[in-house]
């Protein structure tokens, strides 16, 4: 039987539900246990995909292309878990399929109404997707835990809350008919009123103020109150203090008496250095140990142990109950369950490890990140984690700087001089330059001024989605000498598209149309060395076409020969990788061979070998592109490899392993920029310069950087692609991803969990919709 814990908030939103959400599983499974999560978000939007992220944050993509609230990538690079859009309910969803179910008369007649039709919808859907494996292992998990969106008493949760009351009779009624050893005075004195249930707790979230060194309780006791007396009853309250103080004896001694509640039962969540560290302070208050007293998991542990041996409790080989187990069944169910605990106990090493090792860092390394939405910075909170996870694989203090890319644009020079003099200042003085995903023309100017002077200076780049998209664009302006290209989202009737509007996307639909979700990206023959380029064009050839063999899980072909592309090498040398995807345009294939003939690599392409998705600068110590979305993947304990190729190529800058000029010229009319600092000074080393292969010459003149295959000893990126091509693991299977014909049969039949029906009459008409949206943000 699963167990539920509903984890709700009070007073106000956003102080952490999710992260205490993802916590709680986290801590979960270090004893052994299978955890999964579901976000409940009231809003009545299908999904989040035509939200702006400015709005809601960032719109998270999963493996089979649910674009859903950000809180589910907490829930997955926490737990290590791969999630489907179904693990995101909205008010949208419900709505839209109880109204289907109407229309086909599955209510024979009856008067459809918010109670029960709509919360018995919900709970259905909640026991429903609590039963889907969310790992490798395909067994259902234990725990479900889900996270009631906004606050209580908000009118948009309502039914929600009262769907979860309901909730806890239905659970605690299987439990009552599921179990022959469930006592009459537990489940059952539950469905009656008066009791708890065995199968639900409620973990609720409530802000702490301090009010001049006082922590007031007076709202706690207030949503707390609202809560009873809408029927649920809370097992633990986390009270949320946004101060580093810790929550006081006397403020927990307060609250346990007002609020109906032993004090154990309260537990508060201040402010820490990283949010890595609230698992530890969750566990430190005894959290995991109420839950398995509370909700009877070390039988839950047992079951689990059992199962995987094919009996369940209290039946022996016979099959009789009752019966007690063979000796050789006893030994397989103790050796079962020491597996899982010590891989939980591995898992807490671990995660003490990283949290711990985040204290012990001094040498830093610091990114600027080029956006259009960095005045809400959750709107690239994936980016950022991924960063995060890279630092610490690298033992490096991250430093972020945010610069909104419209300040970099001339304009700006005129209009803000001082907001135009701090952006271009963050980004001469970063050791990397990553320019993240977005839509539409604003700031897109501003970001293409970045990429050149990464691209000038020899600076560590890393673009994606958009940002790879840009790259192409700077190249083709500034190598090419196109001065006019640019993309066909930016101006549908230019000449020199560089970036085209993807022919299999519906032009009538906006919502879960674009290309979505786990896809493949096949590296070609160019990336292998040209001594083995038979060998490598063969097994290139073989995955390009034949898709099934090419499973993440497994690498395609793991070439015995050099392999020369250094994205290819972050992937452990695999022939083909999968990452996330969500986007409406690519490169125009008409412009690949010039793009190629001029220095920039597409090394790696779609399935057919017809989609540009990766791009590289053979003579750049890191310049990469890609049209996915990698950040998705990326896991604390396992960083992204893109990431994690582009920051340890910032520690080399940093440190001097790699050179850089002069600071460049920005400025379109050519006139130096009389603001502008000199670029960091670098120091080469006298053995990095010893290769004749460590030289590479550029319209800057001529710098030098080592090949960091030649100088891993000194090259914190080298250290990585070496480990990286013995160890690497591709977590991601490739059975999760959404093909074209199925977006397209979604888009066409208005069908789909994500799919949002927007009419629009002629394409003239859409084209000024996808206008106003995209400069919204969309």
């Amino acid at each position: 039987m699963t167990k539920y814990i509903l984890v709700s908030g009070g007073v106000v939103s956003g102080i952490g539900k999710g992260v205490i959400a993802s916590s709680t599983g986290l801590l979960l499974k270090t004893i052994g246990l299978k955890v999964t999560a579901i976000k409940i978000d009231p809003y009545m939007n299908i999904d989040a995909g035509t939200m702006r992220p400015t709005e809601h944050g960032e719109v998270y993509v999963l493996n089979d292309g649910g674009e859903v609230d950000l809180d589910l990538g907490n829930y997955e690079r926490y737990l290590n878990v791969t999630l489907s859009r179904d693990n995101n309910i909205t008010t949208g969803k419900i709505y839209r399929q109880v109204i289907e179910k109407e229309r086909k008369g599955e209510y024979l007649g009856k008067t459809v109404q918010i109670v029960p039709h709509i919360t018995n919808a919900i709970q259905d859907w909640i026991e429903r997707v609590s039963k889907i494996p969310v790992d490798a292992s395909g067994e259902e998990p234990d725990v479900c835990i889900v996270e009631l969106g906004g606050t209580v008493g908000d009118i948009e949760s309502a039914p929600f809350v009262e769907a979860m009351r309901q909730f806890q009779f239905r659970v605690a009624q299987q439990h009552t008919t599921s179990s022959a050893t469930s006592s009459a005075s537990g489940a059952t004195s539950y469905a009656g009123g008066g009791g708890f249930s065995p199968n639900f707790a409620l973990i609720h979230v409530s802000l702490v103020p301090d009010m001049h060194g006082e922590q007031k309780t007076k709202p706690t006791q207030t949503t707390i109150h609202s809560l009873r007396g809408l029927g649920l009853l809370p097992d633990i309250i986390a009270c949320r203090l946004l101060s580093p103080t810790p929550l006081h004896l006397a403020t927990k001694q307060k609250i346990s008496m007002f609020c109906h509640v032993s004090e154990k039962q309260v537990v508060g969540v201040h402010d820490v250095s990283s949010v890595y560290h609230v698992p530890l302070v969750l566990e430190e208050q005894g959290v995991v140990r109420y839950l398995m007293g509370r909700l009877g998991l070390e039988e839950v542990r047992v079951k689990r142990a059992v199962r995987g041996l094919g009996v369940s409790r209290g039946l022996g080989r016979g099959g009789r109950e009752g019966e007690e187990m063979g000796v050789d069944e006893e030994e397989e169910v103790k050796r079962v369950w020491a597996e899982r605990r010590a891989y939980g106990r591995e898992l807490g090493k671990r995660w003490r490890e990283l949290t711990a090792g985040q204290e012990r860092l001094f040498d830093k390394v610091s990114i600027a990140l080029v956006g259009k939405y960095t005045d809400l910075k959750d709107s690239y909170m994936s980016v950022s984690k991924a960063l995060e996870h890279s630092a610490f694989r690298v033992h490096r203090k991250l430093t972020v700087h945010w610069v909104e890319s419209s300040d970099l644009e001339p304009e700006t020079q005129e209009s803000a001089p001082a907001r135009y003099h701090d952006a271009w200042r963050a980004v001469v003085g970063a050791h990397g330059i990553l320019v993240p995903g977005g839509f539409g023309h604003r700031g897109t100017e501003g970001m293409m001024l970045a990429i050149k002077y990464a691209r000038e200076q020899r600076v560590p780049f890393l673009g994606v989605c958009l940002g790879f998209q840009l790259a192409v664009v700077e190249w083709a302006r500034g190598v090419l000498g196109i001065g006019d290209a640019t993309s066909g989202e930016f101006d549908p009737d230019a000449k020199n598209q560089l970036i085209i509007f993807m022919p299999e996307i519906s032009r009538t639909h906006m919502g879960g149309t674009m290309r979505l979700g786990l896809r493949p990206t096949v590296f070609g023959p160019e990336t292998l060395s040209p001594s083995s380029s038979s060998t490598s064009s063969s097994s290139s050839s073989s995955s390009s076409t034949s898709t099934s063999s090419a499973s993440s899980t497994t690498p395609t072909s793991t070439p015995t020969h050099k392999v020369t592309s250094t994205i290819r090498k972050l992937y452990g040398g695999a022939g083909t990788i999968w990452e996330r995807h969500r986007h409406r345009y690519e490169v125009n294939p008409a412009y690949v061979d010039r793009l190629q003939a001029s220095g920039m690599r597409f090394v790696g392409k779609d399935e057919k070998g017809e989609r540009m998705q990766v791009c590289e600068l053979a003579d750049h110590p890191f310049f990469v592109g890609m049209q996915a979305h990698p950040e998705f993947c990326t896991r604390p304990l396992n960083p992204s490899p893109p990431f994690l190729g582009f920051v340890a190529a910032a520690c080399d800058f940093s440190s001097g392993i790699t050179s850089s000029p002069s600071y460049p010229d920005i400025s379109p009319s050519s006139t130096p920029t009389p603001f502008a600092p000199s670029a960091p000074t670098t120091k080469i080393s006298s053995s990095s310069t010893t290769s004749s292969s460590s030289t590479s010459t550029t319209t800057n003149g001529t710098h030098t950087h080592p090949d960091p295959d030649t100088t891993a000893n000194q090259s914190v990126l080298g250290t990585q692609l070496a480990l990286q091509m013995e160890t690497y693991e591709p977590p991601h299977p490739k059975e999760a991803m959404v093909s074209e014909a199925q977006i397209k049969a979604r888009a066409e039949a208005g069908e789909g969990e994500d799919e949002r029906r927007r009419e629009v009459d002629g394409l003239s008409e859409h084209m000024k919709v996808v206008q106003v949206v995209n400069e919204d943000g969309l």
